[in-house]
């Protein structure tokens, strides 16, 4: 297992149960107490975890933008089938491209080299994963941010108005339900996703349920903007979009 795969492993079970002590920790995920606590030590220069002697506690995150390791963490297996579901939407030699979302992220477990595809992307981490299984990605350039592993900014920005794609795969951190409206906190992204959705032929918006009904600045686009609309949910009717449950 890579150490990556293991933090967040171990962010997983401290976001379920919110404090765990070293042996616990070693028990859950199958590692000896010496990684676990290696691990650890990372995870807390990253200011993700608070150890205390004997254990460690999840750091709460202040404010809105919570690092991507957090957010990884979060839902696992709703966004797992939400991607599963998104990745049927995709044809062999398709362009795409993917935002910086923890749930859009697990779309790069369902692609494949055969599929020959083509993948832009402004999330460092999910280029990586992508490359690793031999697809051709291309991260996008921006301003660094090191918490989120994203690159935004004017750069970012206008890179992706230079290229196009058939499909944009993309999240947000709310949606509300009277509206559609798709809401986000980050300025930076909501721009970047916008220029996406101007630049693919087609969207897939994807959104698991805890979302439903949180309220943030920013406003992305609507659901009716979009032409497929993926979560474990379903949302009321007025929304003329195609909506794929995933996991039922």
């Amino acid at each position: 297992m890579l150490p990556k795969e293991r933090q967040e492993q171990l962010l997983e079970v401290l976001k379920e149960q919110r404090y765990a002590t070293v042996q616990e920790l070693s028990k859950k995920i199958f590692v000896s107490t010496a990684t676990v606590r290696r691990d650890l030590k990372l995870l807390e220069a990253a200011g993700l975890v608070h150890c205390t002697y004997g254990g460690v506690a999840i750091t709460q995150p202040q404010g809105k933008n919570v690092p991507l390791p957090l957010r990884r963490a979060e839902h696992v297996t709703v966004k797992q089938q939400i991607a599963r579901a998104a990745a049927a939407l995709i044809s062999p030699h398709e362009t795409l491209m993917i935002d910086g979302s923890s749930t859009a992220m697990h779309l790069c477990d369902y692609l494949s080299a055969d599929m020959d595809l083509t993948v832009f992307t402004y999330c460092v981490d999910t280029a990586a994963r992508l490359a690793q299984k031999n697809i051709t990605a291309y991260c996008l350039g921006g301003q660094y941010n090191l918490h989120s592993s994203i690159l935004t900014g004017y750069f970012a920005e206008k890179n992706f108005e230079s290229v196009t794609a058939d499909w944009v795969f993309f999240s947000a951190q709310g949606l509300s339900l009277e509206s559609g409206h798709i809401l986000d906190s980050s300025a930076d992204e909501t721009r970047l996703r916008q220029i996406m959705l101007r630049q693919a032929k087609r969207s897939a918006f994807l959104c698991d349920s805890s979302k439903f009904g949180r309220s943030y600045p920013f406003i992305l686009a609507s659901l009716e903007d979009v032409d497929v609309f993926i979560s474990d949910e379903e949302t009321d009717s007025r929304f003329q979009v195609k909506k794929l449950l995933a996991g039922k």
